[in-house]
């Protein structure tokens, strides 16, 4: 940088300034560059999670509860009972095979194995409870 501070007749320092001015400005428009690049991608980004949650929004219900969705309430007590006819479920059976309902999952069927035992309930019987009301 001296030879080219004397070439110019300027100062040795201020060619260094110069310099670390121009670094300091090529930098500053390189990050200006990448916010903007990272806004605009972010503005689509926002646009595109705001028309997914309108999406769901429109379209989030159940099979038996076609009016545009359930609350959280609705939600919440659904679940209570989908986990109480799960153990009503299981109780069943395993009271019908005489063994825990995990000893069964883990049992693969083959040719030679026997048919379930014959029980007196009905399909119906398991749907008895039904869902709770939806609004």
């Amino acid at each position: 940088m001296t030879e080219l501070a004397q070439r110019i007749s300027i100062d040795d320092a201020q060619v260094r300034y110069w310099f670390q001015n121009r670094h300091t400005r090529t930098k500053l428009r390189m990050e200006e560059y990448e916010n903007k690049m990272l806004r605009e991608e972010n503005d689509m980004i926002m646009q595109e999670n705001m028309a997914n949650l309108d999406f769901l929004r429109r379209h989030m219900y159940c099979s038996r509860c076609l009016n545009g969705g359930m609350t959280v309430e609705e939600l919440r007590m659904e679940n209570i009972w989908l986990r109480k006819e799960l153990a009503r479920v299981i109780a069943h059976v395993e009271d019908v095979s005489g063994q825990p309902i995990l000893a069964l999952l883990s049992v693969v069927p083959n040719e030679t194995s026997s048919p379930p035992p014959a029980s007196s309930a009905t399909t119906d019987d398991f749907l008895s409870l039904g869902p709770p009301n939806h609004v």
